[in-house]
């Protein structure tokens, strides 16, 4: 795929070749978001296969002025980057072997601005010289109304190609030898997820898209005015409610369906409550951790927003995040769940059964106000393991200074691990990097 703001070269290119990336920041050949006159430039890119352009390998550490990815400034608003991918992304001969594209975003030294491709989208760009383009369907997922048709359509360059479609792991079409692809499906009633593998001399190339049917509008009231967010009604059953005004239509989407919704999940609308979108879990097993998050789709959004929009649930009490989790300590949050492999952005924590916290000061008498000392604190810098536990740890210290009160700085779900917590992304969800729920609960106990 080619871009006005963004070259290559040389273009196409193989893993193993060097090349240059150069940025025009000054081209508005792209419509998201932009650079004003930014001190430094940082490229935050990866390596992946057809699923996912970053998927392998990702080079970047967002709003940190580290020199990781830093663009070389040439003047005139053109910066650019010189390396050979095999190399940068540190790949092993296996990885290499599967990298077929390129995905980059481009930031200033601290995150604050950043610039990305037509439709806030990434720049993605295909690595290899048997290269496979997909012109139809043009969008990751593409939203489709009930017993509609589906059209794929690919080109490769390099020679003719065999070509594989899969449709929900299941073969619907192959092409032996083409260098130009085009399969209808036909009368689509229900969401699928597609592979289009394409093969060429021992090379595989795969893209992968899906479909969500719009299951039109499923009007029922709630049996109880239940609250946003997740209600727990036993040990089996939950109910799950989200206000997304003015949103077509919504799916569930989570373990307990292996991130594959089908009608069952469709969410219904309550009439009576602002057309509130809901749905019953039942089958819970006590005490499993389940994940989810809601898939919404606006059929007619704005002008440079997506159609699709995977979010957890904003009343989260526990979300897990491919981006944070990974560098979170095992002393600080001990049997952190597992994040779902394959899926992207957060996800909610559902777990019946849970088992409530002891609470052994049962007669705490809070001082007066006039007669509070306060000692406010951020949990990250306060000492070496940056947890609840230190704090914890040093109550005898305040206590030393007759502190009677510690205020804490946000402690609610933020982006990013460091921070001090204004930049709430879940409120009333805590962020793991200082500890787990009930070690915040040991510490006011």
């Amino acid at each position: 795929m080619g871009y006005g703001q963004v070259t290559i070269s040389p273009n196409p290119f193989e893993v193993d070749e060097s090349i240059t990336i150069t940025l025009d920041i000054n081209s508005n050949a792209t419509n998201c978001n932009g650079f004003n006159s930014p001190s430094k430039v940082y490229m935050h890119s990866g390596v992946g296969d057809g699923s996912n352009a970053f998927g392998i390998s990702v080079v970047g550490n967002w709003g940190q002025d580290d020199g990781v990815g830093e663009m070389t400034n040439q003047g005139g608003g053109i910066y650019s980057i010189t390396l050979t991918p095999q190399t940068y992304y540190g790949l092993s001969t296996a990885q290499a072997a599967n990298v077929i594209q390129m995905g980059m975003v481009f930031r200033n030294e601290d995150g604050s601005q950043e610039l990305k491709a037509t439709g806030c989208n990434d720049f993605i760009y295909d690595v290899g010289t048997f290269q496979v383009s997909l012109s139809s369907p043009t969008n990751e997922t593409t939203i489709l109304t009930s017993g509609s048709n589906f059209s794929i359509n690919a080109t490769n360059i390099g020679g003719n190609a065999s070509y594989t479609l899969y449709a929900n792991g299941a073969i619907i079409n192959t092409n032996a030898s083409t260098s130009n692809y085009s399969f209808t499906d036909v009368a689509v009633t229900s969401n699928k997820n597609y592979e289009l593998v394409a093969e060429l001399n021992g090379t595989v190339i795969t893209h992968s898209f899906s479909v969500l049917v719009d299951p039109g509008n499923i009007f029922d009231v709630m049996p109880v005015n239940y609250e946003d967010g997740i209600t727990y009604i036993d040990d089996n059953t939950a109910v799950l409610v989200l206000y997304a005004t003015g949103k077509d239509f919504v799916y569930l989407a989570g373990s307990f369906n292996n991130y594959q919704p089908d009608a069952s999940y469709a969410m219904k609308k309550d009439p009576t409550r602002n057309n509130k979108f809901w749905i019953e879990l039942t089958g819970l097993t006590p005490g499993q951790i389940e994940t989810y998050q809601y898939w919404v789709v606006d059929k007619t959004p704005l002008a440079n927003s997506p159609a699709l929009v995977k979010t957890a649930d904003p009343y989260s009490t526990l979300v897990l995040s491919p981006y944070d989790d990974p560098y979170i300590p095992a002393t600080t949050y001990p049997n952190l769940p597992t994040y779902p492999a394959d899926q992207e952005r957060e996800v909610t924590v559902l777990q019946t059964g849970q088992t409530p916290y002891n609470w052994q000061v049962t007669n705490f008498q809070k001082p007066k106000k006039e007669d509070l000392i306060i000692y406010e604190l951020l949990v990250r810098d306060f000492d070496a393991d940056r947890n609840y536990q230190d704090v914890i740890d040093k109550i005898d210290y305040f206590k030393s200074l007759n502190i009677n009160a510690i205020e804490l700085m946000p402690v609610m779900e933020f982006e990013g691990n460091e921070s001090w917590g204004y930049n709430t992304s879940f409120h009333m969800a805590l962020d793991k990097f200082y500890g787990t729920e009930d070690k915040l609960r040991e510490l006011i106990d």
